[in-house]
């Protein structure tokens, strides 16, 4: 037996039973049992095209198509699994898309994209917002003694193609951190956040060839027109209506990440064990907490400070703004003035010295602003740089950098902040 609301529509299923079908919501040619499809007009889901879906729930305007199967799951709403998309004993949350991959026992949040073959089995991911490349086999579950191994993610973490995840692995603490392409991973802790995870780039007698490098902060120094990019990404394509989704990626949570990050990397100076040929002094998580199963170069850690440093202090800015423009920081006081029990106050206070006036401190605003606008625009002119000299015909059909989005949206955003800080300090 099973239940249709008024305005569905159920049409070529071979089987729909022991289900409850939603009002507005369209069931064609598929298999739907023991299942709840929830729908209105407004937000209409959709089963079709020779799809399963078993002993599930369907939350509001998600889509389940193109011969996929979902067992045993519940899928939040405005979530998609298409294109032969697997998903077995997992929850899918809010704008997230499996597509012809396959998804097990696993907690996946929002705006995780999942477009390809690959794997993703015993994971929690409830902040999502990363990743799952061609290839990836983030799976690695079993020790074989028993399939009893789990992952737990970092919101926005990057895994390229045809990398290779073995459990356990922690990365909540490296948020928005890049495993890359043909990247073997063992199991580890990473506290490093928007950290690069790469292929060793050179050869120590001393390390194992499993031990793969890492550069703390290297989204951030290398690619913020990524961070940008995601941003606007989260703000501009939430289709939920029903579940709030914070797009915002610098945020306490986040920075705190990054404070602990950065004072991890301090600690260590004068601590490496072991050298290049080179000379440059190389880390481990025998120096440094938070490396994981990587090592990382004396090079890496002094830009990793650097980063963390600039985007710590950015934060604090970007909140003495607002609470300047709000009144609840006076514009003629200085930083030890200021009442830092709130944490972006309290940062603002770490991050500064107690005699910098508050007009100082939005000056600086205006240029680290500027200073963003300027490296999202010179990445992506060195991604141009790279194509022109590779393919005859790039610059025809891809956007240089003066015109892209991304970078638009930066230079916006700079000039923005600059007639918002004129109103409290003369000549910016």
């Amino acid at each position: 037996m099973a239940i249709v609301a008024k305005y569905s529509r159920v049409r070529g299923c071979p089987r729909v039973q022991g289900t409850f079908v939603g009002g507005y919501a369209v069931l064609e040619d598929s298999d739907v049992t023991n299942s709840t499809i929830l729908s209105t007009k407004e937000e209409p889901s959709v089963v079709r095209i020779k799809s399963i879906v078993h002993d599930s729930i369907v939350h509001w305007n998600s889509t389940v198509e193109s011969l996929s199967v979902v067992e045993g799951s519940f899928l939040c709403d405005t979530s998609h699994v298409e294109r032969h998309g697997i998903v077995v004993s997992s929850v899918i949350g809010p704008n997230t898309c499996v597509a012809e991959g396959e998804v097990t026992s696993s907690f996946v949040g929002p705006f995780v994209g999942f477009h390809h073959q690959a794997l993703l089995i015993a994971s929690i991911w409830p902040q999502g917002k990363g990743n799952i490349g061609y290839g990836a086999n983030v799976g690695s579950n079993h020790t074989l003694k028993a399939p009893d191994q789990e992952l737990f993610h970092g919101e926005g973490v990057f895994f390229g193609l045809g990398c290779n995840v073995k459990f356990p692995s922690n990365f909540v603490k490296a948020p928005y951190s890049v495993v890359a392409t043909a990247v073997n991973t063992l199991p580890q802790l990473v506290t490093m956040p928007f950290a690069l995870i790469n292929t060793p780039g050179h050869t120590i007698l001393s390390l194992s060839p499993a031990i793969n490098e890492i550069t703390p902060g290297w989204v951030l120094s290398s690619s913020v027109f990524t961070v940008l990019r995601n941003e606007h990404k989260f703000r501009s394509r939430n289709k939920s209506k029903r579940t709030y989704i914070e797009a915002a990626i610098f945020r306490p949570e986040i920075i705190q990440y990054m404070k602990d990050a950065r004072a991890e990397l301090k600690a260590a100076e004068g601590k490496a064990k072991m050298n290049l040929p080179s000379g440059e002094a190389v880390y481990t998580d025998k120096q440094v907490r938070g490396l994981g199963k990587n090592y990382m170069r004396e090079s890496s850690r002094r830009s990793g400070i650097s980063a963390y440093t600039f985007f710590i202090k950015l934060y604090a800015l970007d909140e003495l703004l607002k609470l300047v423009e709000s009144g609840y920081v006076a514009v003629d006081g200085t930083i030890g003035s200021v009442d830092s029990s709130r944490y972006e106050l309290a940062t603002l206070a770490e991050e500064f010295d107690a005699k910098k006036g508050i007009r100082e401190c939005l000056s600086d605003l205006v240029l680290m602003r500027a200073d963003v606008a300027k490296k999202a625009a010179d990445g992506k002119a060195r991604d141009d740089v790279r194509g022109q000299r590779i393919i005859p015909d790039y610059s025809d059909v891809h956007k240089p950098a003066d015109i892209e989005a991304v970078v638009l949206r930066a230079q916006r955003s700079a000039s923005k902040i600059k007639q918002r800080v004129a109103a409290f300090v003369a000549r910016v």
